[in-house]
């Protein structure tokens, strides 16, 4: 009885080895992966002079710190892709392609982004907080930034943009598409607001000469305001907090250099600070 059991054993193993193994098909479906691109968005170019700048590590909430895409069906629903994926980190994404957007626009090549470390003399630092960036709905995808702008590490502005943008066609890749005008959009916006900025205007005003030998702070700043104040903005410099009868003195001497180098310099030889408060370009003893 044993011997029989064993037999049909033997014959059942022989037959599957002869005959070929049947495995059942594999459900497995490799994902696709998508980056965000460089896309030529609507307005209009900057021909002002370059603004150098820095982007620094974007902040994302934690929904969106994922591999996968996300689809938003309303305020609370979200679903995730699994055969639909980034193929690095969405953040860097967004940083990569704004800085590069930017970069563009201002057509300037002195620019840095995370996870790179600032150039030397950078006029800006750029941080943008997400709030969404995803598709939303069944054919359109929403971008909701924070833009925070540092000079000299200190926030000179903040604002915020909300854009909705439709997809085309259904599909991943015509959905990266829109995420991709969308950043173009914001960057030519962060732009526009970037270039009204009173610390732009003074960069890109030039001094071909600057001569001051043995002048007080207020005779410098006299003298700026009877020949540099830049052209067609109501600004004017003023002193503050400084002693009105201080004998410092100071000379200095500069050719073509923008005036915010010039007021930087100016307020270092002073001892005081350099800042904008509305029209007011201020040298300040705090």
């Amino acid at each position: 009885m044993k011997f029989l059991l064993n037999f049909r054993i033997y014959i059942t193993f022989f037959i599957l080895i002869s005959s070929g193994c049947m495995i059942p098909d594999s459900n497995h479906v490799e994902p696709n992966f998508h980056l965000l691109f460089h896309v030529e968005s609507e307005g209009n170019q900057s021909s002002t002079n370059s603004l150098s700048f820095h982007l620094r590590e974007v902040s994302i909430p934690p929904y969106l710190d994922d591999t996968r895409m996300t689809h938003r069906f309303d305020k609370s629903t979200l679903i995730y892709r699994e055969n639909e994926r980034w193929a690095e980190p969405v953040g860097e994404g967004i940083a990569r392609v704004s800085a590069l957007n930017l970069s563009k626009i201002w057509d300037n090549l002195n620019f840095s982004a995370y996870p790179h470390r600032p150039k030397p003399n950078c006029l800006y630092e750029i941080s943008l907080t997400v709030l969404s960036f995803e598709k939303i709905g069944r054919d359109q995808v929403l971008a909701d930034f924070i833009v925070d702008v540092y000079n000299q590490n200190k926030i000179i502005k903040q604002f915020r943009k909300r854009i909705f943008y439709p997809i085309d066609k259904d599909g991943a890749s015509n959905e990266v598409s829109s995420l991709s005008v969308v950043l173009g959009m914001m960057c030519n916006f962060i732009s526009t607001e970037i270039e009204d900025m009173p610390t732009s205007i003074l960069y890109r005003q030039k001094i071909k000469e600057l001569k001051f030998v043995d002048k007080s702070i207020h005779e410098v700043v006299q003298s700026m305001n009877e020949n540099f104040l830049p052209d067609g903005r109501e600004f004017n410099f003023v002193v503050k907090n400084f002693p009105e009868a201080s004998t410092a003195k100071i000379s200095l001497m500069l050719s073509d250099v923008s005036i915010l180098e010039a007021c930087n310099r100016i307020a270092m030889l002073a001892n005081l600070t350099f800042g904008v408060s509305g029209e007011e370009l201020i040298f300040s003893g705090n």
